[in-house]
């Protein structure tokens, strides 16, 4: 319902303006200049009989996000309304309802997956609304045969225009600064199964208003989870796709998505936000992998740490996703962006940098143990790397009395300049429980060379220990013998 009494509040701020006028005194706001899209709701709907809706702010795959006025509170709030597009079609001459036009998917089917999730992640969202860096979720209500979600309004630039406007790029502090609020609150949503799907730059805001200015925000949660597929074509999946930050799994519309999504795009835009631009497509990649550049050969000074994740890309994916990968290529493709991710967050959830040189130590365990007698040979005759060479020959030596590696019972691990050190306490079944096995990584950055040492300490038998103790009166008692007369010479 168009409510044309309220004409004189602007549609782009919310605000009243003077009768008559076309630009707004306060945004400066031309409201003849605005277009209003096909499909979309006029300016000035009411909707859930409060809200009062202004201009489009956006349209994506899933939704169409309007400014609006919540006319009982009187603040302005961001209304997503689902609308998938190429399926949900409206006739705004007519009626203001959504109405399906699908051959292929039921509208059953549309009503009962892509709704019903919608709703539930709306709610659960609602119930998260105090996280930082996410965007809070005030309202939900059902209308003209459609869901809509009313979100705080976000006042601020996009940080793909931030960081434009800060010269095309931003330092690895300021990143590691802004997104980590949001990187934290990710973790918790995702716990409870909520997957974003369109994270980027675009859906970010740096706030110029309130408490939190210059703080961002994630927003347009709309796409959260939605995947439609018909049981009879499981290829014909709807997603959302954003070039160079949508990763392989979902621009295939493959089913094994989750956190790690969500990771991917995180870590391509932490990518764009220290490089000044997006990494290539996921496509590309898997097509041209040799073409993609990382922060370091773009110039960009990373530290330390990342470099040496760099060692174990496939470690680093599968920890950060939190799933075991067969074939990282054909799943993830998210080695060097997500290990960008991993040292700009260093305190973040997602990969701590200890815990990922730890499991990169037990999958060496494992391996070695796994590794045929004739590839040890070979490593240790032909290999030219040094530390290979040691690390082959230390295993050989003592293989044949530990047996196969079974797991790291505990770690500890130390740090000393460029040089890393890693204690395990591991079990091999060729040996006692109660036989401790010590082994020692130690990674020197510097000289770029790595070592992996074995210790057997084997537990002392009842038998050796009673012999101890003999020894021990024994020279007990002769100690005292020597002292006594010394005492009494002393009286």
């Amino acid at each position: 319902m168009i409510q044309h009494h309220f004409k004189n509040i602007c549609i782009n701020c919310m605000k009243e303006k003077p009768e008559g006028e076309n630009v707004c005194p306060h945004c400066g706001f031309a409201s003849q200049t605005y277009v209003i899209p096909q499909y979309v709701l006029p300016p000035y709907t009411i909707l859930n009989g409060k809200y009062l809706l202004g201009k489009v702010l956006g349209m994506g795959g899933f939704g169409i996000t309007y400014m609006a006025l919540d006319l009982m509170l009187e603040h302005p709030v961001a209304i997503k309304e689902y609308f998938i597009q190429n399926i949900m079609y409206r006739n705004v001459a007519e009626s203001s309802h959504v109405t399906i036009a699908c051959s292929d998917i039921p509208k059953e089917k549309i009503y009962k997956i892509s709704r019903e999730k919608f709703e539930n992640e709306a709610k659960t969202l609602a119930s998260l609304s105090d996280l930082p860096g996410i965007v809070r979720v005030l309202d939900f209500f059902t209308e003209f045969n459609t869901a809509y979600i009313v979100m705080e309004y976000l006042s601020g630039m996009t940080l793909k225009e931030y960081v434009k406007e800060q010269g095309g790029k931003l330092s690895v502090k300021e990143t590691r600064e802004k997104l980590n609020p949001i990187m934290t609150s990710l973790q918790y949503v995702h716990d409870r199964n909520i997957i974003h799907r369109d994270i980027s730059p675009d859906n970010m805001k740096v706030l110029d208003k309130g408490i939190g200015i210059g703080t961002v925000k994630l927003f347009d949660f709309g796409g959260a989870g939605q995947e439609i597929r018909s049981e009879d074509d499981p290829k014909s999946a709807i997603v959302l796709k954003k070039d160079g930050y949508t990763p392989i799994e979902q621009i295939a519309g493959a089913s094994n998505q989750g956190a790690w999504t969500d990771v991917y795009a995180m870590a391509a835009t932490i990518y764009f936000c220290i490089c000044g631009q997006p990494p290539l497509s996921a496509n590309a990649r898997v097509a041209e992998p040799d073409k993609f550049k990382t922060p370091t050969q773009l110039g960009v000074p990373i530290g330390k740490k990342a470099r040496n994740i760099n060692k174990e890309p496939d470690t680093v994916y599968e920890y950060v996703a939190g799933n075991p990968m067969d074939d990282i290529n054909q799943i993830g493709i998210a080695t060097e962006t997500t290990t960008e991710m991993t040292q700009v967050i260093t305190e973040g959830k997602y990969a701590p940098y200890y815990d990922i040189i730890e499991e990169s130590v037990t999958k060496t365990l494992q391996q070695l143990s796994d590794m045929p007698e004739e590839q040890l040979d070979t490593i240790i005759n032909e290999s030219q790397n040094a530390s290979q060479i040691a690390i082959a020959s230390n295993w050989k030596s003592v293989r044949e009395e530990l047996g196969n590696f079974v797991e790291v019972a505990s770690q500890e691990i130390t740090e000393e300049g460029d040089v890393i050190t890693v204690t395990s306490k591991a079990i091999y079944d060729g040996v006692s429980d109660k036989t401790e096995v010590i082994v020692t990584y130690t990674d020197d950055e510097k000289n770029s060379t790595g070592s992996l040492e074995w210790e057997i300490k084997y537990p002392i038998s009842k038998k050796s220990r009673l012999w101890q103790r003999i020894i021990a009166v024994i020279l007990g008692s002769i100690i005292i013998l020597f002292m006594l007369p010394r005492l009494y010479r002393h009286r």
